[in-house]
Parts: structure tokens; C-alpha cells; sequence
């Protein structure tokens, strides 16, 4: 009989890094939740104002960026 009633190691271990990863990317959904780009400015904002333009704007003024 193995852990918790699965006698496969691989299966258990599958379990646990399954569960691990979702704990480490809820940690950093937290610590990142209001984060700012590297350049200071808001992602909200910048999503909103894209959001209000036309997308050919938009592309035109990403791509001359």
C-alpha cells in the first residue's frame, strides 16, 4: 500500500507538483496583482486607452514604439 492509498510513486508525485505549481502561481498572481510595466506606467491604463481607439491607431502607434 502506498501514500494516501496510490501505490504508484510517479502518480502521487504528479499530485504534488500539480499542486505546488498552483500555489506558487497564486503567490504570484498576489505579489504581481497591481504591478506596473517597467517603464512605470499603469497596465490598466494602458488597456483602456487601447481600448478606446480604433484598433488601426493602436497597431500603428504599438508598432512605432
Amino acid at each position: 500500500m502506498g501514500f494516501l492509498g496510490i501505490p504508484d510513486p510517479w502518480v502521487w508525485m504528479a499530485y504534488v507538483l500539480c499542486f505546488a505549481s498552483t500555489a506558487l502561481c497564486a503567490v504570484y498572481g498576489i505579489l504581481n496583482w497591481n504591478a506596473k510595466e517597467e517603464d512605470g506606467v499603469d497596465l490598466e491604463e494602458k488597456i483602456e486607452e487601447l481600448e478606446e481607439k480604433p484598433l488601426d491607431e493602436a497597431f500603428e502607434e504599438e508598432k512605432e514604439a
